[in-house]
């Protein structure tokens, strides 16, 4: 068998929920962490080394690996209103699906999937500009539909028995991706997705549990307008995207889930 190097690994930093404490008149900022063991570990940091939200309480909170700067906190639970700040991706590239390998465990087989990752800022006042990272499957693929006379192959979602199909309903539901009508299906469709979210810029109420989103809410209920669709059919040529990238920056990795 041909010998192949092993893969350094991305040292990452605490992260979970726990205590924030803060004391401006020293600029100090106190972190308290518990383990898997429920082994109590303790951060001090400086408060020009944290976000301008910092504040006490209970937070999921994220630190780099020194452990002495937060890259970012936000509630670990109850219902917080957000808009999409963006989709995470490689500096100065588009977003794309990544691929998560996961390997056999016991009586389960090795299998992989699809995913993409959100950055939602939550706009309430209390916890104005904290970022809540929200990774989904990419249950997405092509399906034939008819748009004006013409036969169209445009996005479907896909997986239908999956469970995590249905919080990718629900955030594009939430987010009006689909206020636009249909669109043409392509191997990455994550740019269209994101143009589409932010042109709308709409807000809408999430429930976190124990420091991930739960449950994503929508009251929108907009007709679909199929005249959009043209207008992305000559911007995109219904053409297949490259193959995403398979690197992503380290403080990026740092947001992703588990």
């Amino acid at each position: 068998m041909t010998y192949n190097p092993q893969m350094t690994k991305t040292k990452k930093g605490p992260r979970g929920i726990g205590k924030v404490q803060v004391n401006k008149a020293k600029g100090k900022v106190r972190v308290t962490l518990l383990d898997e063991d429920n082994k109590k570990h303790v951060y001090d940091l400086d408060i020009d080394d944290c976000p301008t939200y910092v504040q006490p309480g209970e937070f999921k909170v994220s630190l780099n690996s020194d452990h002495d700067k937060m890259y970012g906190m936000y509630p670990g639970n109850g219902m917080v209103k957000v808009k999409v700040e963006r989709f995470l991706s490689e500096e100065d590239k588009p977003p794309a699906p990544r691929t998560e390998d996961v390997p056999k465990t016991g009586e389960y087989n090795a299998y992989s999937y699809d995913y993409f990752t959100v950055l939602l800022e939550i706009v309430d006042k209390k916890y104005k500009g904290m970022i809540v990272p929200l990774r989904l499957r990419y249950h997405f693929t092509g399906g034939l539909e008819e748009i004006k006379g013409k036969e169209k192959n445009v996005v479907w979602y896909d997986k239908p028995g999956s469970k995590y199909t249905g919080m990718v309903v629900d955030f594009c539901e939430a987010t009006g991706v689909w206020v636009a009508g249909p669109m043409p299906w392509k191997a990455n469709i994550l740019p269209m997705m994101q143009k589409r979210i932010l042109s709308q810029g709409l807000a809408f109420p999430i429930v976190l549990k124990d420091g991930w989103v739960n449950t994503i809410f929508s009251d929108l209920e907009i007709e679909p307008d199929e005249e959009e669709l043209e207008e992305e059919e000559t911007e995109d040529s219904f053409d297949e995207e490259s193959e995403p990238d398979e690197e992503e920056l380290d403080e990026v990795l740092d947001w992703e889930e588990e």
